[in-house]
């Protein structure tokens, strides 16, 4: 079932970051995650980590900050516009 609006490709020679969280509860034990992908929807890098107590809003903003960070320091950086997909309201206003 999608909920939301369906995930669109990058458009060619560009990537697109998404990213999630995951937290049970209010403010929880937490953990967040991201998927790189290009045109062709491969899957060019991902990651996943631990946060600890958080709530679902601090999550995300992890999740787009660890995107950021482990962008910048691959070697991919540079080589194509890359956009981040979060679904979170609060986090991207």
């Amino acid at each position: 079932m999608c909920l939301g609006t369906p995930w669109l490709p990058p458009l060619e020679n560009e990537f697109k970051f998404i990213v999630d969280r995951s937290v049970t509860g209010r403010r929880a034990l937490a953990s967040c995650g991201g998927v790189l992908k290009d045109f062709s929807e491969s899957l060019n890098f991902y990651f996943f980590c631990f946060l600890e107590m958080q709530d679902s809003n601090y999550a995300e903003l992890m999740a787009t900050k660890h995107a950021v960070q482990q962008f910048a320091s691959s070697s991919r950086v540079g080589m194509r516009r890359t956009t981040i997909e979060s679904d979170a309201k609060v986090a991207v206003s």
